[in-house]
């Protein structure tokens, strides 16, 4: 969900997926954050019996979030007259296909010929990098990073892999971000 827009303009084009990549074997989340899980519902609906994979500390908060979203929805819908994205149903039924896999745990493709790990990557409980690893070769992928350490979880330490395409989110990469010191002596103020 692309958050803070309104109307059609929230979801991203997911006609793509089915237009473009054909039948899937497995839908791999990187983290929780909405703009990375708020559209599983929708997906899932597209793919009902395709496994959904993110690690366990990743499942927990998307449970958490999803269902927040949907009372998010709910008042939307009862103050505005915004009709919901998804129903209950749905996220439900979504919750139900999610395969919690734990870091640096292999995790082979339905049809066998892929393998996908997830490691550590920092930024939020549960945040990861994938590594895949194909027949032809490998890609690392990552959501959002954090190579500092935090007082939740410890920043990225690279993967011991040598994938040949790496492919990382740069989505605050233009702007200075805030001095954490002084934004939690000022949270704690």
């Amino acid at each position: 969900i692309r958050l803070g827009e309104q109307g059609n303009n929230q979801l991203p084009d997911l006609s793509r997926i089915k237009d473009e990549a054909g039948p899937l074997d497995g839908i791999f989340l990187t983290h929780a954050h909405m703009d990375h899980s708020g559209a599983l519902p929708l997906v899932h609906l597209a793919y009902p019996n395709v496994p959904i994979y993110m690690t366990p500390a990743t499942a927990a908060v998307v449970r958490i979030l999803l269902s927040d979203s949907l009372q998010l929805m709910k008042g939307r819908y009862q103050h505005e007259g915004e009709i919901p994205l998804y129903p209950a149903e749905a996220v439900e039924s979504c919750l139900g296909v999610i395969r919690p896999i734990p870091f640096d745990y292999p995790v082979s493709s339905v049809h066998g010929n892929v393998a996908a790990m997830f490691h550590p990557a920092g930024h939020i409980l549960g945040a990861s990098s994938i590594s895949l690893q194909g027949n032809t070769g490998s890609i690392l992928l990552s959501g959002d990073i954090s190579v500092t350490d935090q007082r939740t979880v410890p920043g990225m330490l690279p993967p011991m892999i040598e994938p040949d395409v790496v492919i990382v989110e740069s989505t605050y990469g233009d702007r200075l971000h805030a001095h954490r010191p002084t934004q939690e002596a000022n949270l704690i103020k």
